[in-house]
């Protein structure tokens, strides 16, 4: 089975570690860090090339669209959006 690398990245902690929790069910994805802002999160992408992000949509300062926006190609992951707002959810 393929091993994944996760970060997830959302300003609530209580989101973050209920994400973490859950995760922690599927052994093919070892969770590399948290980050509660997209600076943060930039960063991290950066220095340790996760394979996937759980990226909020909505976040102070910077929201998750805006910062993949910033991340160049060659280093991007997977993005898969967690929010709880009803009007970003597919």
């Amino acid at each position: 089975m393929t091993q994944y690398t996760a970060l997830i990245v959302d300003d609530e902690p209580l989101a973050r570690e209920g994400l973490a929790l859950r995760l922690q069910d599927f052994k093919h994805i070892e969770v590399l860090g948290q980050c509660r802002n997209a600076r943060e999160a930039q960063t991290f992408i950066e220095e340790k090339t996760p394979d996937i992000v759980f990226l909020d949509v909505q976040m102070p300062g910077k929201t998750g669209m805006e910062m993949i926006a910033e991340i160049e190609s060659e280093h991007a992951p997977a993005f898969i959006f967690v929010t709880a707002y009803r009007q970003y959810a597919v």
